[in-house]
Order: structure tokens, then sequence, then C-alpha cells
């Protein structure tokens, strides 16, 4: 995984099979920039698939997966107090940093 980060717009790129897990991610909101990613959003009533160049606003405060859909590459993009919140909140399942 290759990661840039300023902590108001981050950018990953997910191997396939691998896993992004956020905790508390109210705040960000998550853009496909290549690929398909899937999201996982704790207490949320359906997941959602992103295509590239669409994005999809973080609401609850518990747990969000993100999965790639083969070999994906997102974009993390803070709103209002997001940037304090990724720093206690990325955990990445799959190669290590």
């Amino acid at each position: 995984m290759n990661m840039r980060a300023d902590l108001t717009n981050v950018v990953l790129e997910l191997e396939p099979g691998s896993l992004l897990s956020l905790d508390a991610a109210r705040g960000w909101a998550v853009r496909c920039e290549s690929g398909q990613l899937w999201i996982t959003e704790a207490g949320g009533t359906v997941d959602i698939l992103l295509d590239a160049g669409r994005s999809h606003a973080l609401r609850g405060a518990g747990k969000v997966l993100v999965e790639g859909r083969g070999h994906t590459r997102l974009r993390l993009l803070a709103t209002a107090g997001g940037a304090q919140v990724l720093q206690r909140s990325l955990t990445y399942y799959g190669e290590s940093f």
C-alpha cells in the first residue's frame, strides 16, 4: 500500500483483498479514484459500492470498513474536524506500510 497524507486529504492504494478500517470517521468523505470500493458503515442499512469518480460522505460514529474490489485507489477527504479523527481511526489490513 502506498500512502501520502496531509491529514485532510489522504490518498491510499488498496491491493486486491485488502481492507481499510476506520473508527468514528464522521466528518470524512471517501472518493473512489480508480477501481471499485465496497463500504460498510456500522449501523447503516445498506452497503455502498463506489465506482471511480464517485464519493460517499461518512455519517456514522462507529466502525467503517472499506474494501477495494481489485486494485483500487481512494481518497479520504476531511470536512470540519475530520483531520483529528483520522489520527486515531485509521487501521489497514493487508501488506505492511
